[in-house]
């Protein structure tokens, strides 16, 4: 018989006074890259070019991304990261042509599972993830460099999951447009001030939480389903999870997901601070794997507000949901990636206010729009046979009584709606702290580091809307909707 797993890990956590901030540099010995090409078929882990392109190479049509990893084994765990900056140089002496094209947005996103510089190729290379994905913009010149890329919410993933450091990768946003490149100098380039290098600023010793309780189901503490508009059917004991417009049987037709954790252990009397949501690509799944082919593939994921049994849902009986604290997760162009820490701490919250009335999570495509078909997201659901794919959700709490002081009592952020000036303050002079901006996508837009008190963001150059701010302490992440008029 399959078990729950369920862990809860302790820490020593009393209450901290504020810390000194440390910034760690990070270059040279502590990096490792490689670039991987679609047309070559050997490693080629010591070039001196890291490359994203979509290009010909022996008259070929191919693809090349690159990957590059940091040994933070340094940086302690459970901090907070305030400020984490990356430096990719172009590199002048390339047999590469240099950065080239129309369509050459990079993307930097984490990877998944282990890779070697010295073996690693385009036919072997690592699963990733596109959660909390970065955008290098197009560049202006051939030869722009990109000192300091914003990376803060990975390398915060990071340092709360050591054991999972694989580094990220890099590619082009867009992989179907021939002659577009980005090209950057790699840790074997000639000229040392040109290698990529990583500082990264941080809190030591303000762990924010008391217990992490890890829940991993394989049997009775995760429910989940999946409904189909074409199916009339049950499905009984899906492998997948799957959020798709396709066809089906040649009909039409969405796809939708069901899941829900039994949060029924967490004590009372203990404060949410993180709550995180991983979901695995299921490598044996039916369906094809995830899929760009009729358009973008946005993950969506809302609260259920209505009982489902999983034994008899289907789409016509299927749960309401609401659009409250609901997440929006980037498109993937890659078929086997990953969707690791979701920040789903708002949903969850709100499941524990009310834990009678827990019906748990809807996965579904954010643009179900059937005139766009081929277009999905496969994750392993319980029932997929390999214990270690099975949805995961991590809730880091804290007791009540340990935190004497919430700097949220004293968070002051206005105007609200702002047309120009949003001022942050804490009235007790409380810092560090970070200040992050998303859109209403849940895509990263600005962040600051603030050493105390009152700061300020500009937001004239902004489009009218809906933007959440999150304001990070050693306390805790609060966050606030912002409308820009």
């Amino acid at each position: 018989m399959k078990n729950l797993i369920f862990l809860l890990i302790l820490f020593s956590c009393g209450i901290l006074s504020a810390q000194d901030t440390i910034k760690a540099t990070f270059s040279e010995t502590d990096v490792h890259d490689a670039y991987i090409n679609q047309v070559y078929y050997m490693p080629s882990g010591f070039r001196q070019s890291l490359v994203a392109s979509y290009w010909t190479y022996q008259n070929e049509e191919g693809i090349g991304r690159s990957l590059i990893y940091f040994d933070l084994t340094s940086i302690p765990e459970h901090v907070t990261v305030l400020d984490a900056k990356m430096n990719l140089f172009h590199d002048p002496i390339s047999a590469h042509t240099g950065h080239s094209g129309y369509y050459n947005e990079g993307q930097v996103v984490r990877v998944a599972e282990p890779w070697k510089d010295q073996t690693v190729t385009w036919y072997n290379q690592p699963r990733t993830s596109v959660v909390n994905e970065i955008k290098l913009t197009p560049p202006q010149t051939s030869y722009q460099d990109y000192p300091d890329i914003n990376i803060t919410s990975l390398i915060q993933n990071i340092v709360d999951h050591k054991d999972d450091n694989y580094g990220f990768m890099l590619k082009l946003k867009n992989e179907d447009s021939i002659y577009n490149s980005l090209v950057f100098a790699s840790v074997n380039h000639p000229y040392p001030e040109l290698r990529p290098s990583l500082e990264v600023t941080y809190v030591e010793d303000t762990s924010q939480f008391t217990n992490v309780y890890i829940i991993q189901d394989t049997h009775g503490g995760v429910k989940n389903a999946y409904i189909n508009s074409v199916v009339y059917n049950h499905q009984s004991n899906p492998t997948s999870l799957v959020c798709a417009v396709w066809t089906y049987d040649g009909d039409p037709g969405i796809g939708r997901s069901l899941l829900r954790f039994d949060l029924s252990s967490i004590p009372v009397d203990e404060e949410v601070y993180k709550a995180e949501l991983t979901l695995y690509w299921n490598p044996y799944s039916a369906h094809i794997g995830h899929s760009r082919i009729g358009g973008l593939n946005n993950l969506l994921i809302q609260r259920v507000i209505e009982p489902w049994d999983e034994n008899s849902v289907t789409w016509y009986n299927q749960p309401l949901t609401t659009d409250t604290n609901q997440v929006f997760l980037p498109p993937t162009n890659i078929g086997n990636e990953d969707y690791l820490n979701i920040d789903v701490t708002g949903m969850v919250k709100d499941i524990l206010s009310d834990t009678a009335h827990n019906y748990g999570l809807l996965l579904r495509l954010e643009n179900e729009n059937e005139e766009n078909m081929y277009r999905s997201l496969v994750f392993a659901a319980k029932e997929n046979g390999i214990d270690s794919l099975c949805p995961k959700l991590e809730i880091y709490t804290r007791s009540y009584l340990s935190v004497k002081e919430n700097p949220a009592d004293n968070l002051l952020v206005y105007p609200n709606p702002v047309s120009s000036i949003l001022y942050v303050n804490f009235k007790n002079g409380f810092g560090p702290y970070r200040i992050t901006l998303y859109d209403d996508r849940s895509s990263f837009i600005l962040t600051k580091h603030v050493a105390s008190g009152k700061s300020s963001l500009n937001l004239s150059n902004y489009a009218s809307g809906a933007y959440m701010l999150k304001v990070s302490t050693k306390y805790g992440v609060f966050s606030k909707v912002i409308i820009k008029k």
